[in-house]
């Protein structure tokens, strides 16, 4: 490929990209993704991108976490610096009882408009960076993504050689508590203070995560999709706004309030059937009249019924809806 045929496309010229200070906002990420994808005919690119990062590409994500004495704290430190890599993102971790969920958020929710592919980046090199830094090579114990399967899912098996779901509430990463209690392979406790020292004073010169809409309206939903379709001039109400103030907010953070209310039945709809609520009861709580409908949706949703994902589902406990990683 010709990256400069490609920037050009997008606006953009290479002297734009040689900053590492400078940024560039998601909807730049969007078209990189979707060009290059539909440039080349090659879905799994992300994966093999990935495969090419080397060391220290993440700059203080990386090198703190080389640094740390075993992989629990590398991982920590990478959750609480992850925004030096995206100012609108943080990566959430759930202690489980034989492991750790790694899960990654992005104000906008960018998993309603932005390619599969960059979540699949993500991972991915969060995955290389991990195992470049560990002592000792180590497996993980799943990984699940958003979006449902790919009809080739053999570069998936490749790049993270574990179970593979799809069709979940997250785009994650599990690690078991073996792999958590293995050493770094570059341990330096007063270079990580240094590192840390330095990060911290990036963070403070970052600007605050602006105020997510999004979220808000999340938060909203969570309790009134049971009683059927909550209408936008609810939700405006319910927060203070116009109809057309909240339809102007939502299209600043690249989305839309059907797209929203879509987004989050599907994400409890997993939720609860991964918890053993059965396909009846899960379809009254995301406000659906009668069963069928919801399996329409569902359907569309993930290419399966109710039934077949729930019997493919591991069992998890239900969780309150999540707002951009915090409880509503």
């Amino acid at each position: 490929m010709d990256p400069h045929a490609l920037l050009g496309r997008l606006g953009l010229s290479p002297r734009s990209l040689e900053n590492p200070e400078s940024w560039l906002p998601q909807s730049v990420w969007k078209a990189v993704w979707e060009d290059v994808i539909a440039w080349t005919g090659q879905p799994a690119l992300a994966l093999k991108a990935a495969a090419g990062i080397d060391r220290g590409y993440f700059g203080v994500i990386d090198y703190v976490a080389r640094s740390c004495p075993n992989m629990d704290a590398a991982i920590t430190s990478a959750a609480r610096y992850f925004r030096l890599a995206n100012t609108q993102g943080h990566l959430r971790l759930e202690r489980l009882p034989d492991g750790l969920r790694i899960s990654r958020h992005l104000l906008g929710d960018e998993g309603l408009y932005l390619p599969r592919q960059a979540a699949e980046f993500a991972l991915a090199t969060m995955l290389r960076v991990f195992r470049g830094a560990c002592a000792q090579p180590f497996e993980l114990d799943g990984v699940s993504f958003r979006y449902p399967p790919p009809e080739d899912i053999e570069p998936f098996q490749q790049a993270f050689a574990c179970p593979l779901r799809f069709s979940a509430s997250h785009d994650a990463l599990f690690v078991s508590n073996a792999a958590l209690a293995l050493p770094m392979r570059e341990p330096d406790e007063r270079l990580r203070a240094m590192i840390s020292q330095h990060g911290d004073s990036l963070l403070r010169a970052l600007p605050s995560p602006r105020d997510s809409t999004l979220a808000a309206v999340r938060g909203v939903l969570a309790g009134s999709l049971q009683g059927g379709d909550p209408s936008i001039d609810q939700v405006a109400k319910r927060l203070g706004m116009s109809r057309r103030s909240l339809q102007r907010a939502m299209r600043a953070e690249s989305t839309t309030f059907s797209s929203v209310c879509e987004h989050m039945r599907k994400e409890l709809a997993c939720s609860y059937l991964s918890a053993g609520v059965s396909v009846g009861e899960v379809a009254f709580l995301l406000g659906y009249a009668e069963v069928p409908p919801f399996h329409r949706a569902f359907r569309r949703w993930t290419g399966q019924t109710p039934g077949d994902w729930k019997r493919l589902a591991p069992k998890v406990k239900v969780e309150a809806p999540t707002v951009n990683g915090s409880r509503p």
